[in-house]
């Protein structure tokens, strides 16, 4: 039986200790028509963005800026292509330069790409910005550094658990104490980054139900375990 006990808390040791995902990447913007950069003879009808990565429609946004009136316009957009491109139809544009700023999420680590395109209708395309990973806000560090060494204390305490069980330990209430409230602070840190990166993006854009059951920072807070 203490055999059976020791094996059983190896395992969930190591089970804890792997990692969430194979690939920690995010959604590298590729290219997109309108092409960046391009001057148009007229209005084009749609605007199709393509990303490396599964973007989380739920909580991206795609905005249309108007250079020169300082009009902005948030797009509806649908997600196809298994979800690595972004389509939305655009209004009639008149002569003019137009920026259209993209902020997407990836579902697998909800990693935050921003970034723009640029065009001219009969004019010169303006200046854009290239993609890239927006830095995790200093809430979501904090959480993630607590929530690790929460996960490395419990991971401990099962080990000492383990080693208690297999040589004859019954005095086992503090070290099980500690595994609970390690693993406690690991379920609350990773709801507490879910909540984190949803706020990054605005709790009104966010699905919870999908987004909970798309990414893994969701299902890793509704079940309370790495994946």
């Amino acid at each position: 039986m203490r055999r059976w006990c020791g094996a059983l808390a190896c395992a969930l040791a190591v089970f804890f200790m792997m990692p969430a995902s194979p690939v920690a990447a995010h959604a590298s913007f590729l290219g997109s028509n309108p092409v960046d950069g391009s001057v148009l003879v007229e209005s084009p009808l749609v605007a199709e963005l393509r990303f490396s990565e599964e973007v989380l429609g739920e909580a991206s946004n795609l905005r249309l800026i108007r250079l020169g009136s300082g009009q902005t316009d948030e797009l509806e957009f649908s997600i196809v292509n298994g979800g690595l491109t972004v389509v939305a139809d655009l209004p009639t544009l008149e002569r003019g330069a137009y920026v259209l700023r993209y902020a997407v999420l990836d579902p697998a680590d909800l990693h935050k790409t921003v970034g723009s395109i640029s065009f001219g209708v009969g004019v010169a395309a303006p200046p854009s910005v290239s993609g890239e990973q927006v830095d995790a806000s200093l809430l979501a560090v904090v959480l993630r550094a607590v929530t690790d060494a929460a996960l490395l204390l419990g991971v401990g305490a099962v080990v000492i658990v383990a080693l208690l069980v297999r040589r004859g330990g019954r005095d086992l209430d503090q070290v099980a104490r500690l595994v609970a409230a390690s693993f406690g602070v690991v379920g609350a840190g990773w709801s507490g980054l879910l909540i984190a990166d949803a706020a990054s993006v605005g709790f009104q854009r966010v699905q919870w139900s999908s987004l909970i059951l798309s990414s893994d920072p969701g299902r890793r807070a509704a079940i309370g375990v790495q994946l």
